[in-house]
């Protein structure tokens, strides 16, 4: 068994190949250069840029006014990863991908990060999960996604099921988190794709009904990292038809789950799902474990006065990786925090705050810096300012 199960794996990692650059701009040709004005109105997506690489095809692709320029990748990427957004412009590795359609949908992801959100108006914080966990926000969050998914399968009561949930969810004063910056890049990403499904000519149901279900499908219960991308694209959904009056009204206080269900009758005798509350129990206290992976050598670091090393905001190239970040009395730490600046890579525990001049980025407890001479200091930590 284990000689016939290496020949299938052995099989599998050949025939296993990178997507091409062509089925990539094929899927934006058909969708954001066809009928933007059934994405989002307004942004024209050929004043555009943006880059498709493939270091194994050795080209990358400049697309802009709806035209391609083709070159040959005579340098390095200049990025790690999935991508990179730089000068308003990105930058989609296609060669990290063996689906075009992902390719695809992390370049309008992204690219309506960096081209279509300048005019909204939006909270990050509350993105983060809150250590010590508690039960109750994390119940409530996922009963808002299913109250929300099941308005759109025609369940009776389900926005006003919604609405008491986040009711409910306020009084423990956990946010939604980044609902309307990262839920409207969930939301352009997803009518993208039922575009590319479904081609511009579906009807309206059709298109929302594709959307809806593939937000259902993706992510776990309890991951709140993922659980304001799918909260908020769906409140994106329910405001589409009246999109830009909506966003008029949100003023920092208001979330748009609350715009959205402004008019809608609150139900107040809500009882949650016992399979749910059972569920999330381990959890709970899974996620204090891995929040405490990222606290404890932080605050033990800072305590023996070991040496951090500290990446202004205005440094980060591109994106950053992490397995979790989590606020603790008032601060916010990140579990194996990546970050690559140019030919560096930074590793290790971090820590959101002020250093080295008071600028703000990430403090991080990085064990391969102990020959680098520090050139600051952290609550009397020494610290590398790069």
């Amino acid at each position: 068994m284990k000689f016939a199960l290496s020949i299938i794996l052995i099989t599998l990692s050949f025939t296993a190949q990178a997507a091409k650059i062509s089925d990539v701009a094929n899927l934006l040709q058909s969708t954001i250069y066809s009928c933007p004005e059934r994405i989002w109105e307004g942004l024209d997506w050929t004043q555009k840029n943006i880059h498709l690489v493939s270091s194994k095809e050795n080209t990358v692709w400049h697309i802009h006014n709806n035209k391609i320029n083709k070159e040959d990748l005579n340098t390095e990427l200049g990025f790690s990863g999935d991508f990179k957004i730089e000068n308003q412009e990105v930058w989609v590795n296609v060669d990290q991908f063996e689906n075009p359609k992902d390719a695809f949908a992390l370049t309008i992801h992204e690219g309506f990060h960096a081209f279509g959100q300048s005019d909204l108006k939006y909270d990050t914080s509350g993105r983060s999960d809150t250590y010590p966990a508690k039960s109750e926000p994390r119940i409530q969050r996922e009963e808002i996604s299913r109250s929300l998914i099941g308005y759109f399968r025609g369940e009776v009561g389900s926005l006003e099921r919604a609405k008491g949930w986040n009711s409910r969810h306020k009084m423990f004063n956990e946010k939604l988190g980044s609902d309307v910056i990262e839920g409207s890049a969930e939301y352009v990403e997803k009518m993208t794709t039922a575009i590319a499904e479904l081609g511009c000519s579906a009807t309206e149901i059709n298109l929302v009904n594709h959307a809806v279900d593939s937000l259902a499908d993706d992510g776990v219960a309890f991951d709140k990292e993922y659980e304001h991308y799918r909260i908020g694209a769906l409140a994106f959904l329910i405001l589409r038809n009246k999109l830009e009056y909506s966003l008029k009204k949100l003023d920092g206080n208001k979330s748009l789950l609350d715009i959205a269900l402004e008019n809608v009758r609150e139900e107040t005798t809500l009882v949650a799902d016992t399979l749910l509350e059972h569920a999330v129990e381990m959890t709970v206290e899974m996620a204090n474990r891995q929040a405490e992976e990222a606290i404890v050598p932080v605050k033990e670091g800072l305590d023996r006065k070991k040496t951090f090393v500290f990446i202004p905001f205005k440094k980060l190239k591109g994106s950053f990786v992490h397995s979790g970040s989590y606020v603790s009395e008032g601060k916010t730490f990140y579990q194996n925090l990546e970050i690559k600046m140019n030919n560096n890579k930074i590793v290790g525990q971090g820590l959101e705050t002020s250093a080295c001049g008071e600028e703000k980025g990430f403090l991080v407890l990085d064990s391969n810096v102990k020959t680098i001479k520090s050139n600051s200091e952290f609550q009397g930590a020494p610290v590398i300012c790069l």
